[in-house]
């Protein structure tokens, strides 16, 4: 398993002892397309990773309804940020087609962190390039947007 977690951005740059210690108290689950992982405003009392399957991320929109915002995948995290600013969920996350997840218990994961500064550090620079990565990203969309939209 320490292996395919080196797919996962959270633990790419984690050594096999690092990730074991992540891992201690963590379960898998197995959700059929259609079923809840867990709702907006529902304690973060876990985080997940998506083993395989997809899981359908939306939150609601007052006067809109249920708004999907993103589809995570096989290596994806799911949760994460709740657990980092110790919120209550900020969206819902259900299975769009048969999904596995392996859940990791957030207590343990920040006592984790507190207890090693290495594996902390490791650990936020694994998410500070992510969060990079995806504005990144998100600045081409909205570049494209003007562009096609023909504002510039």
């Amino acid at each position: 398993m320490y292996q395919e977690l080196k797919n996962v951005f959270l633990f790419k740059t984690l050594d096999n002892e690092q990730v074991a210690d992540l891992l201690v108290g963590h379960q898998k689950h197995q959700l059929r397309a259609g079923q809840r992982l867990f709702g907006e405003g529902e304690e973060a009392d876990r985080f997940f990773i998506v083993l395989s399957g997809q899981l359908q991320l939306s939150r609601l929109i007052p006067n809109i309804g249920q708004e999907l915002f993103r589809t995570a995948q096989t290596h994806d995290v799911v949760g994460l940020s709740a657990l980092l600013d110790q919120q209550r969920r900020s969206y819902t996350a259900d299975a769009e087609t048969s999904v596995e997840v392996l859940s990791l218990d957030a207590k343990h994961f920040q006592n984790s962190m507190f207890m090693n500064k290495h594996l902390a550090n490791a650990i936020l620079w694994n998410i500070a390039r992510t969060q990079a990565e995806q504005i990144q990203t998100l600045n081409e969309k909205i570049e494209l947007i003007y562009t096609l939209g023909g504002r510039r």
